[in-house]
Formats: C-alpha cells, structure tokens, sequence
C-alpha cells in the first residue's frame, strides 16, 4: 500500500507539473498573439495617418481568459525626453509601444511578418491546446483507479488506527 501511495503522488506531480508547463506556455502565446494583432492593426492604421481605431473583434486577455476591446493608436516623437513621457503614459494606461517602419516598404514587410507570425502562432495554439485537451482526457480515463485506490488505502489505514498499541 505505501508504494500504491507514493506511485500516485508521483503520477499526480507529473500531471501537475505538465498542466503548469502548458497552461503557462497556453498564456505566453496568446499574450504574443495580443501584441501581433494589436501590431497588426497600428500597421493598417498608419496608411490612415493621426486617428484612432477600435479594434472591432474582441481579443482575449492572456491573464483572464476574458474577451476584452482594444483601441490603437500613433503617436509620432521626436528625442528621448518625449520618449519617455509617451513611455510613462502608456505604461499609466496599460498600453504597449511598438516601433512603425518610417517607409511604406519597411511598413509592408513587417505587416506581412505580423501576419506570418499570427498564423503561426494560431497553428502552435492550437496545438498547445489540444495538447493540454489530452493530458486531461487521459487523467480523466484513470481517475476512478485513483479514487478506488485512495479509498482502499484510507479504509486500511482507518482500520490500522482502530488497533491498540500495547507496549510492553
């Protein structure tokens, strides 16, 4: 019974450790696919030049899991002063700052390595999530064996605690 015991302990701390593992890989790709699709639509916004958009999808905060609104916008500087003034107030507002290509070629090319950069990381998403799908299915294959052996060793033990100890 004790290496019944200390066999499930380590299978539960392998699950547990692998669920960590993709549940925080899960929450730093979709913070990444946050800031390309943000990137994304600051690169659509600049052909527009000096307004504001809503991005008009709801996108999915990392940290939650909840759907959240997003607005871009530009805000074009000059020196490190108001550089880091910018910096302040986007940090005040929990924004993020990305660098805008000065030509319309370097704006195409970094566009069309966000895109490639989103549809990569869709695929390994996806992946990532069906992944961790897999690891739950398979706990959840065995855990009446689980359950029927804590129970078993609980009933021993329950009735080890039942017998007097007589030291002599």
């Amino acid at each position: 019974m004790p290496q019944d015991m200390i066999d499930l302990e380590v299978k539960f701390e392998k699950l547990e450790s692998e669920l960590r593992d993709v549940n925080s890989n899960a929450e730093a790709l979709k913070r990444n696919y946050l800031e390309l699709t943000e990137l994304k639509h600051i690169l659509k916004k600049t052909q527009v030049f000096f307004d504001e958009t809503e991005i008009a999808i709801p996108l999915e905060d990392p940290a939650t899991g909840k759907q959240v609104y997003k607005s871009v916008f530009i805000i074009f500087f000059q020196g490190d002063h108001l550089k880091m003034k910018v910096k302040k107030i986007c940090q005040g507002f929990h924004g993020a700052m990305y660098p805008c290509p000065e030509t319309p070629a370097g704006m195409r090319e970094m566009a069309l390595g966000v895109e490639t950069g989103l549809d990569d990381l869709r695929t390994v998403l996806s992946q990532t999530l069906d992944h961790r799908h897999r690891i739950l299915v398979s706990a959840a294959r065995e855990i009446r064996v689980w359950m029927m052996k804590v129970l078993m060793m609980k009933d021993i033990y329950q009735a080890f605690n039942m017998f007097k100890l007589d030291v002599i």
